[in-house]
Order: structure tokens, then C-alpha cells, then sequence
């Protein structure tokens, strides 16, 4: 069913009760992004949004100048149609080559293909909240701990990140990331930096990770 329109950034955005729609968290990840994109000193950047909803992180990134490409993915058919209407709302506002995937996290990305900065606002909440605090648990439910889905996707992630790539990671206090970084470290991960935005009872947290380079 249709939703709300609103704009962020200069970007129209149309939102649907079908699709999880941008709220705090989003909002957090896309001030992260917009810094991450200003910082990043090289071009054709190959960026891949999992979990894009309506594809408001994803049409961030393909705005930026730096960016040659990005593969918007989700789980939820309707928002990659939401996702792929929202892009022709803006076309004239995007630079980058816009493709997109219904898969489950990496099922459907051979990992011939990889990427230079991935973004995924995980579903972060431990399961027993979520069964609790939301009808439709899917955009949620993060697994027991609420780091599930995210440790899944920072594993499948490793042979589809470029050398030196990085991952913009999305999750809450509710989560246990103390123990999330712990795995990403055993992966292969380094955190560089975090952004957190406290509401109500929780904070939210904008996690920027890095791939440790091969040595020689």
C-alpha cells in the first residue's frame, strides 16, 4: 500500500506499509555516508546497498560523483520495487549505474563480484523484543542476540569486499556489539569509526568497518 512522500537531501522519496521506512536509523547512516563519501579520495566507487527498503543510503550514493555503480538488494520484493520507483523519481539527481537484486542477504551475489563500500542497516532488535514490540518482525528481528543477521552478512561479505573495502554497519545498544565486533575482528574486520544517536531507550550506532588489507 502507498505511504508518505518526503525528501531528504534534495532526493523525493515515496515510502510504503509494505517496506520499512527511513526513520532515526537511516537517518544516522545517511549523515554517516554523506561524510564517508566526502572523505574518499579515489572515484568509480562500487557500492552495494543489502536491506535498501525504499533506497534512500543507495540514491545517497549514487548521487555522489565518486560513486560508478550501486546494487540495491533486499529480501522484501516490494521494496525493491519501491526502491526502483524512488531512483526514476530522481533521475535526474543520480550519477551512478543503479541495479537491483531480491535476495536473501549475498544468496543471489556471486562473490565474483565485489565492492568497494557496502551499506546495511541490519535488523538489529534481539528476538524476544522484537516478537514484542512489532507486528511485522521481519525488518527486526536481528536473532537471539540481535547480531545474527549481521554476523551473517559480515561473513558472506568477506570474498565480495575489494582489499582495503569498507562496510557501513547499522545496529542499537539493544544489540550485543560488543560481542558483534569481536566476530568482525576474527573476520577480518577493523573498526574505524562509529556515530551513535541516542532516542528513548537505546542508541543507535553507525559503525564504519574496514577490511584489513592482505600483507605482502
Amino acid at each position: 500500500m502507498p505511504g508518505e512522500s518526503t525528501e531528504y537531501q534534495g532526493l523525493s522519496l515515496q515510502t510504503s506499509s509494505e517496506v520499512y521506512e527511513p526513520a532515526e536509523d537511516t537517518f544516522l547512516a545517511a549523515e554517516h555516508l554523506l561524510l564517508i563519501l566526502k572523505s574518499y579520495k579515489g572515484e568509480s566507487l562500487s557500492v552495494l546497498e543489502m536491506g535498501c527498503g525504499a533506497g534512500l543510503l543507495g540514491m545517497i550514493a549514487a548521487k555522489s560523483e565518486k560513486v560508478s555503480g550501486v546494487v540495491f538488494c533486499d529480501k522484501n520484493e516490494n521494496a525493491i520495487e519501491l526502491a526502483m520507483k524512488n531512483c526514476e523519481l530522481n533521475e535526474d539527481e543520480l550519477n551512478a549505474k543503479r541495479s537491483f537484486m531480491h535476495t536473501d542477504l549475498f544468496s543471489k551475489i556471486p562473490e565474483s563480484e565485489v565492492f568497494d563500500l557496502m551499506i546495511f542497516n541490519t535488523p538489529y532488535l534481539p528476538r524476544e523484543d522484537s516478537a514484542k514490540l512489532h507486528s511485522d518482525e521481519t525488518a527486526w528481528d536481528g536473532g537471539e542476540k540481535g547480531i545474527e543477521i549481521a554476523e551473517r552478512f559480515l561473513k558472506e561479505a568477506v570474498p565480495r569486499l575489494s582489499e582495503g573495502g569498507r562496510i557501513l554497519l547499522v545496529s542499537s545498544s539493544f544489540a550485543d556489539l560488543s560481542r558483534l565486533l569481536e566476530k568482525a575482528s576474527a573476520m577480518g574486520y577493523e573498526k574505524i569509526e562509529e556515530k551513535k544517536k541516542h532516542i528513548f531507550f537505546e542508541d543507535l550506532v553507525s559503525i564504519l568497518l574496514q577490511k584489513r588489507q592482505n600483507p605482502l
